[in-house]
């Protein structure tokens, strides 16, 4: 697990916490979804970000994004890299 210290988890806080207003919020527990892969498998310090969805781990075609959180998850996705990469 990435430390809540570490350089990758604040950046990721501050971005979300421009876009849409959510302070700290960590949700470690990503066992249905893919972003366990790199977790589990290869011991890699992995965030997992996204937007607002529902309908997950069901039998039915009931998933869906809510469409402002999807373009906020961009642009989060977007202002994480570059200040990953300018740091």
């Amino acid at each position: 697990m990435v430390s809540k210290d570490s350089d990758i988890v604040k950046i990721t806080e501050k971005n979300i916490s421009a876009i849409n207003g959510i302070e700290k919020f960590i949700y470690q527990y990503h066992g249905a979804s893919d972003i366990r892969h790199p977790i589990v498998y290869g011991n890699t310090p992995t965030v997992g970000i996204g937007p607002l969805c529902g309908g997950l781990y069901g039998t039915d075609w009931t998933e869906w994004v809510d469409e402002k959180e999807y373009i906020d998850g961009i642009k989060m996705l977007a202002s994480i890299i570059i200040d990953w990469c300018i740091e």
